[in-house]
């Protein structure tokens, strides 16, 4: 599917008029308003492990069959809890998460899925904590692999947003690249569509950094260049000349204290761009 930079942002799959409304709230109206709301952060979540190598606190990936779940409400806090077991050809290990009953009709039992998150004690026993998932797949989308993470609003998470760049990376691998090639060449720059989608979906830390540094000299770029230009205007631009032959006497007369030599030059100086028709 391929988009248009100009097309209305309600011209994506899924984005109908209460979605349409919260990304308009971001300041998304366009598919070129989308392409270019970048990442505020990414987490690094494609290290894979099988179960039996997880350790505590390490961000990591695991691929698993769900064995068993389970929702009940705690008696103190009334907490929802959902737990599930996972399984692999390793181990099994708990996942848990908090407040979220849509889980018993978003996770099958049977299935294989990927989860990504931290493991953490529960109870005294390894547990993934709250882990994101999505069913195992060969091009991971939210797990697997380093998983930007956008500013977002009520109602519309990340992992909406990322489901949306994705239908534009045909779109993104058309646009031209706005600097001259000896530019780019000769600041070692990558490509600008391998920029955005990089920034969007890195490929690997090192080509995150790469897209990071092409997008933040673009934007440095394009304020040197409008300084220029603003610049040219001025110098082409006639002013009104102010003269006023007797400012210097005028001024040693005010003042209390004999000028040096190099005070007098700079006041001429002054003087003479007054006087002149040219924008100093």
């Amino acid at each position: 599917m391929f988009f248009l930079l100009k097309d209305k942002i309600s011209n994506l799959p899924g984005v109908g008029p209460k979605v349409q409304e919260k990304l308009q709230n971001l300041g998304i109206f366009s598919v070129l308003d989308l392409i270019h709301y970048y990442p505020r952060k990414w987490d690094d979540l494609s290290l894979i492990l099988p179960i039996n190598k997880l350790r505590p606190q390490t961000k990591t990936t695991i691929k698993a069959c769900i064995t068993s779940i389970s929702q009940y409400r705690t008696k103190q806090k009334n907490l929802l809890i959902t737990t599930a077991l996972l399984n692999d050809q390793s181990g099994n290990i708990q996942a848990i998460w908090f407040n979220q009953p849509y889980l018993m009709k978003s996770l099958q039992k049977g299935e294989t899925y990927s989860f990504s998150g931290k493991a953490n004690l529960w109870q005294g026993k390894l547990s993934l904590s709250n882990p994101i998932f999505e069913l195992e797949s060969v091009s991971p989308l939210h797990t697997g692999r380093i998983v930007q993470i956008y500013s977002e609003t009520a109602g519309l998470t990340s992992k909406l947003i990322r489901k949306l760049i994705k239908y534009l990376l045909p779109t993104i691998r058309k646009i031209e690249d706005p600097l001259p090639q000896n530019v780019s060449t000769e600041n070692k720059l990558i490509n600008f569509s391998d920029a955005l989608e990089n920034v969007h979906f890195p490929a690997s830390q090192k080509l995150l950094e790469q897209a990071k540094t092409r997008l933040s000299f673009d934007e440095i770029f394009l304020i040197q260049l409008s300084l220029l230009f603003a610049k040219l205007n001025w110098d082409n631009e006639k002013s009104i000349p102010i003269k006023k032959s007797d400012a210097l006497k005028s001024l040693k007369q005010k003042i209390d204290f004999e000028l040096t030599k190099s005070q007098i030059k700079s006041i001429k100086e002054i003087l003479s761009d007054l006087r002149s028709k040219e924008k100093p």
